[in-house]
């Protein structure tokens, strides 16, 4: 048998088996199906796919992300299958291949959404087998997208770093040191000059696309309906991802609109120690994934990419418009844009943006910063975290400020941290 990418035995809380009541309970909301051996139930890419239970039968769960079909695991009788993609409605990260005749019970998303508003026991079950699925396959060696351009190439940067900042699985290839370039960008039938370009598997190449190509390709832009929503909250920083949340958990049909990223400034935080709630602390990554998680849970539309021009009164409450000719019908807005990062006033600075100037400390900045002298302007609770993050893999950490010391900006808990450093300066 060929070796699988995630353990089932150590991975338990990611596969558990349905009792005789779930199946029952679940069966309402669903339609029983028979596939065939060798029918497949999903394809990867596919969007808006059903959730399935598995009566009898056995499914290989299959990537084919690297351009080659691995098993990830295979799933049988009483287990379901699903991740966080059928609750985001984003694409699917796997196929799915019935191994024999496969009787399953098939659940729309409307449906599976409908199951977690209104059974507690089954809400938790399956919403922490997902988020057990998403954490075994991101530890996995499974590659997802691969992004393959330059390092020194902005618009590479800029892609991995919306990928990065929006919580999407990826592998970057960089062609000025990969040995085997010239052979996979002859399979793509693409050359240097095309690059970046974004591959899934054999299935897609996606030539340098616009952030909006990106965030439509990948369902984090839902299209905006015709329709008067009951509430529209502009950023999905963790106030506006709030309001979602309890704005949807109150039967408000809520639209999010976000011009980057979901998490905000908070999102690009490697460590957050002083929220509330979170004794041990976690990233700005965690904070927008569960936020982001609970919203979808109660039917939140998310529309990245979506930058609000101008907001009028109308009839209806109010008429927002967009960056992208479209409009958005709300008879409440909430206004959660939180701050933007100042820029350093030096002539010229914009051309070497992403190309070695850089606004937030992540794995993707990290990967750039390997072996290398890191200077970092100001000396707050920001440029603390990127510090401590940063001195991991650089060989040197300068941290540049105009007051005297950084005990005037910057949290006593984290300045400590820094002091200790042996590779960070001020």
């Amino acid at each position: 048998m060929a070796p699988q990418l995630i353990d089932k035995e150590t991975n338990q809380e990611a596969f558990p088996k349905l009792n005789e009541d779930d199946l029952n309970e679940l069966s309402q909301f669903g339609e029983s199906q028979t596939f065939e051996d060798g029918e497949r139930l999903i394809k990867a890419g596919e969007k808006e796919f059903d959730f399935y239970i598995i009566k009898s039968g056995e499914v290989e769960i299959i990537d084919a992300s690297s351009g080659e079909e691995r098993i990830i695991t295979t799933s049988g009788d009483r287990e379901f299958i699903g991740d966080l993609a059928n609750l985001k409605g984003s694409p699917a990260n796997c196929s799915v291949i019935a191994q024999g005749e496969c009787r399953v019970i098939a659940i729309a998303p409307d449906k599976l959404r409908e199951i977690l508003n209104k059974n507690s026991r089954l809400s938790d079950l399956i919403l922490q087998t997902f988020i057990a699925r998403q954490e075994a396959l991101e530890e996995s060696d499974f590659i997802g997208l691969r992004v393959i351009g330059p390092k020194g190439c902005s618009d590479t940067f800029r892609i991995r770093n919306f990928l990065a900042k929006n919580h999407v699985k990826f592998n970057w290839i960089d062609t000025e040191t990969e040995p085997e370039i010239d052979e996979i960008l002859q399979q793509f039938e693409i050359g240097h000059g095309d690059t970046p370009v974004i591959a899934y598997g054999n299935e897609w190449v996606c030539k340098n696309p616009a952030n909006e190509k990106l965030a439509v390709e990948l369902g984090l832009k839902k299209p905006i309906e015709n329709k008067v929503y009951d509430l529209a909250v502009i950023g999905a920083g963790p106030a506006g991802l709030a309001a979602a949340v309890y704005g949807s958990s109150e039967g408000l049909d809520t639209i999010i609109l976000e011009k980057e990223a979901l998490g905000g400034q908070a999102g690009c935080s490697s460590k957050i120690e002083n929220y509330t709630g979170f004794p041990l602390g976690l990233s700005g990554r965690e904070l927008a994934c569960r936020a982001n998680i609970q919203a979808q849970k109660f039917g939140s539309q998310f529309c990245l990419t979506s930058e609000v021009l101008s907001l009028e009164p109308n009839q209806d409450g109010y008429l927002l418009k967009l960056n992208n000719d479209e409009q958005v019908k709300t008879q409440s807005v909430l206004i959660a844009t939180g701050v933007t990062y100042r820029k350093l006033p030096v002539e010229g600075i914009e051309d070497f943006e992403g190309t070695g100037v850089y606004y937030s400390a992540t794995k993707v900045e990290a990967q750039l910063c390997q072996g290398a002298t890191v200077i970092i302007v100001g000396g707050g609770n920001s440029a603390g975290q990127a510090a401590v993050f940063l001195s991991q893999f650089a060989e040197e950490v300068l941290i540049l400020i105009r007051k005297d010391n950084l005990a005037q900006k910057m949290s006593s808990y984290l300045l400590e941290r820094v002091k200790k450093i042996e590779n960070v300066k001020v």
